[in-house]
């Protein structure tokens, strides 16, 4: 199987192809929980919510929680854990996503994103 090697690590493309498609996924996620909370006028609704600031809060949340699931250990080739391992890890990679994203809302306020939309993001996304 072909890796690509990135800081002195040899990655399997399927895993970085699975990892672009899931960042994809989130930022999609936050978009659809704008719709479910504002609206259709989500985009142009004065404030925190626009359309570059939800760009911007869409990449920021999915780089967190793409990082989060690395740091559990998501995207290794050999797990033996079993279904109940893997969402253990899910969970506890989730959870670390929020309270990184709550750290980043509180040092750089600009991309608070809001509790409303970020359960209907998180919720969008466990479906």
């Amino acid at each position: 199987m072909t890796t690509l090697r990135i800081f002195r690590h040899h990655v399997r493309i399927p895993f970085i192809i699975l990892g672009a498609l899931e960042a994809v996924i989130f930022a999609i996620a936050v978009y659809g929980g704008s719709y479910l909370r504002f609206g259709a006028n989500y985009l142009i609704l004065p404030g925190a919510i626009g359309t570059w600031n939800l760009l911007l809060d869409a990449i920021v949340f999915s780089i967190v929680l793409i990082v989060s699931m690395i740091a559990v250990g998501l995207y290794q080739a050999r797990l033996r854990e079993g279904r109940n391992g893997f969402f253990l890890r899910l969970a506890i990679a989730f959870i670390l996503g929020m309270i990184s994203l709550a750290v980043i809302y509180y040092l750089l306020p600009v991309l608070f994103m809001g509790r409303g939309v970020l359960g209907y993001s998180k919720k969008e996304f466990s479906l």
